[in-house]
């Protein structure tokens, strides 16, 4: 449920509650002697999630904004969790530059697969002693517009220390691949973009992110985080009804495992896609979709050893009520 309250002129409180139930069922999941014979048993797991949450949405004037809100969690397995966040933004008069930023907690509980499904095929041991992860995070940037709007650029800051990060090492000992916490890891980096709309009909737009990591206890950075990601958009609209767009996203190489766990760290090969997406409005509540992933059809793994979707197409109808 999610309702809005506008209090005041510029001033909106909107509040929501939620309930979650989780299930799971699965087979396969035990172990002989801790080695590589695996026994087939059957696991059942439950657990759910309730939750509130509030937030101001407060605009004063033309150029000044924030948004604060705050969220209780009530995990069936971990227990209450209160967050929180704050998010400030300034349009400074003649350049109109958006100044912007935010600082807020985050609580994230692990997954009923991470703390109950041994996944045989992958020498992969779930751990149900697993504790949830916590965090604190910042960030602040600016966007510029120019031309009337019809060019925007920006860059942003942001920076995350997360307590308890829910991570999948490899042990040497029992050559097994298992869910541990990470006491402390930080991981902090830049996002920029830059968009022009040429006229009505086409509009590009670039987004670059780099990502540091690193884990508090040992220095290392951590796995399966690309150091670089970059993408270029190109949107057209012939008519008001029909949006045709193409994204070339590249994804840079990130410390990783290798699939039989024999080298504790490689770095993984980068990869480029080009994905494809259109739509068009039938009329105001019925639109039709679709979009092609992996448009020439490349070969590209991850993390190594994990073999990702080729050449797909999917497509769809969309209706929304008025």
């Amino acid at each position: 449920w999610r309702g809005e309250i506008k209090v005041a002129p510029g001033q909106t409180v909107v509040v929501g509650l939620e309930r979650e139930r989780q299930s799971l069922r699965t087979d396969s999941t035990g172990t002989v002697d801790g080695g590589f014979n695996y026994t087939q048993t059957t696991t059942t797991a439950n657990t759910g999630n309730k939750a509130a949450y509030a937030e101001l949405q407060s605009k004063f004037g033309k150029r000044v904004f924030l948004a604060a809100n705050v969220r209780g969690d009530d995990n069936d397995s971990f227990g209450p969790h209160t967050t929180w966040r704050l998010a400030p933004a300034v349009i400074v008069p003649v350049t109109e530059t958006k100044l912007k930023g935010s600082y807020g907690t985050g609580f994230k509980a692990p997954s009923l697969t991470q703390l109950y499904v041994n996944n045989p095929s992958f020498n992969s041991v779930a751990n149900p002693n697993l504790r949830p992860e916590t965090s604190k995070g910042y960030d602040f940037g600016f966007e510029q517009p120019l031309l009337n709007g019809r060019v925007n650029f920006g860059v942003t800051y942001f920076h995350n220390s997360v307590r308890d990060l829910i991570n999948n090492e490899f042990d040497p000992v029992s050559f097994k691949f298992s869910y541990d916490n990470i006491g402390q890891a930080t991981m902090y980096g830049t996002e920029s973009f830059a968009s022009v709309a040429f006229n009505d009909q086409w509009r590009v737009r670039g987004d670059y992110t780099t990502l540091t990591t690193r884990d508090e206890a040992t220095g290392l950075a951590l796995r399966n985080r690309p150091r670089h990601k970059e993408s270029l958009t190109v949107v057209w609209t012939p008519t008001p009804k029909f949006t045709l767009s193409t994204t070339l996203l590249y994804v840079g190489s990130a410390e990783e495992f290798n699939r039989d766990g024999t080298v504790s760290r490689v770095d993984s090969d980068a990869y480029a896609l080009v994905n494809l997406a259109a739509e068009y409005r039938l009329d105001e509540r019925v639109t039709v979709f679709g979009r092609i992933n992996n448009l020439l059809d490349r070969h590209y793994e991850s993390p190594v050893g994990f073999d990702q979707p080729g050449f797909g197409a999917y497509a769809g109808i969309r209706v929304t009520s008025r």
